[in-house]
């Protein structure tokens, strides 16, 4: 079970994530998040650009594809970022649903080693870890659903629209570091 703490203003979204569960997700934005569209944010995304490109050269990439698509772009290092940040998200979450297996492997393992346990219990409490992982797995997938989402809207925001094959360009983007938040000035 989460806590969800909803600001005024908030974006949110309502999910039925299992037959007797539904999950209402509110997005809490980052502090840097409300300067995306302005030129202090332009100038720190280019500035995490520079330090960044030197080790994720694929950086360089994105930057191409947004030019061909928006040759003259004022926001052009702001969208370099914001598929930097998707792409490592995405990443991030591939490595939690990993970990989730692993854990849930490792928990009906358990389960089924106890030799105290009857094979009624047994069976209950496999079920009970099979459900938590299905559920786990919903909200993971549901998570990035929305974080994808955000990262389009920004985008269309930024560049006044982004095309579906260039979006889907991005996803051929692996970075080789997480993205770590932006820092003001």
């Amino acid at each position: 079970m989460r806590t969800v703490v909803k600001w005024p203003g908030d974006p949110h979204g309502t999910t039925e994530v299992h037959s007797n569960a539904t999950v209402t997700t509110v997005t809490i934005p980052s502090p840097m998040e409300k300067f995306i569209g302005t030129e202090k944010y332009e100038a720190i995304a280019k500035r995490d650009f520079e330090t960044h490109v030197i080790h994720e050269s694929k950086l360089k990439d994105i930057k191409a594809m947004i030019e061909v698509e928006h040759p003259k772009s004022a926001r052009l290092y702001s969208a370099v970022r914001i598929v930097y940040e998707m792409r490592s998200d995405a990443f991030a979450k591939l490595h939690d649903v990993f970990a989730l297996e692993e854990q849930i492997k490792n928990s009906i393992g358990e389960i089924d080693r106890d030799e105290t346990l009857s094979a009624a219990d047994k069976s209950t409490q496999l079920q009970a870890q099979i459900d938590r992982a299905n559920l786990e797995r919903k909200l993971l997938d549901t998570d990035a659903r929305a974080f994808v989402e955000r990262c389009r809207r920004q985008l269309d925001s930024l560049l006044g629209g982004v095309s579906t094959p260039l979006f889907e360009r991005f996803y051929s983007f692996q970075p080789q570091f997480a993205a770590q938040p932006l820092q003001p000035d």
